[in-house]
């Protein structure tokens, strides 16, 4: 949810959508070589969404990608990120693995 009270959501392109006047709408661009390969995310506000990709940990900025690596390897179900920046990946075998701001 956004600050505005309107829904966010990313799809597995990475693309980023929000809810607006009963319909869907794209504002921001998923990730060129990522297409089909998110994981889970966490949508904060249009400017700041993070993903967990086949390949990679990625921060949308609200005009550009960067990818941040791949946290520890394959395997990663689902990703929160805090206020402070940080971000907690979690995954099989009760793994938590958290990236400081």
């Amino acid at each position: 949810m956004a600050p505005d009270g309107r829904t966010l959501a990313m799809d597995a392109d990475l693309r980023q959508w929000r809810r607006e006047a009963g319909a869907w709408r794209v504002v921001g661009e998923g990730r060129e070589g990522f297409e089909g390969r998110g994981v889970a995310a966490h949508v904060l506000a249009v400017d700041d969404a993070w993903a967990l990709a086949l390949g990679g940990l990625l921060h949308w900025d609200g005009a550009a990608w960067t990818t941040l690596g791949e946290p520890v390897g394959l395997g990663f179900l689902d990703l929160r990120a805090a206020p402070d920046g940080g971000t907690f990946a979690v995954g099989f075998g009760a793994s938590v693995v958290r990236r400081a701001p």
